[in-house]
């Protein structure tokens, strides 16, 4: 459902995973940061997804494992990437969740070797 999501953002999020103590980062969605909805990811390492896969019972849990570590937030050190300044737009919705937001993406021209700049500019032109 995420159709932009952006290489080099990905790329961003590794490298913030690997250098600060996080269980699981994220900058995927606006929830507490600035980025799009839509650009990102989430990472955690393998040891933790073998904990979820443990201890996750509820179905929610199950088809979305990161629901876990928002539903116990006090187990986890849950790291925010933030975006640069010129990605930071977090009233964008680049996901595809709905028809209407099928619609919506397709008004512009996005293309596959977009960088998140250019996806974030598209965006912004009426």
């Amino acid at each position: 459902d995420n159709p932009l999501i952006c290489a080099s953002e990905i790329d961003r999020l590794v490298d913030f995973f690997s250098s600060n103590p996080c269980d699981y980062a994220y900058n995927h969605i606006p929830k507490n940061n600035h980025y799009p909805d839509g650009l990102g990811a989430e990472i955690c390492s393998m040891n933790l997804l073998q904990e979820i896969y443990d201890q996750a019972t509820l179905p929610a849990h199950r088809e979305h494992l990161f629901n876990y570590i928002w539903d116990h937030p006090t187990q986890y050190k849950i790291c925010t990437l933030e975006p640069p300044a010129g990605l930071a737009h977090s009233q964008l919705k680049l996901d595809l969740d709905t028809a209407e937001d099928y619609k919506n993406l397709m008004k512009k021209p996005y293309r596959i070797t977009m960088s998140a700049s250019d996806i974030v500019n598209t965006a912004l032109k009426g």
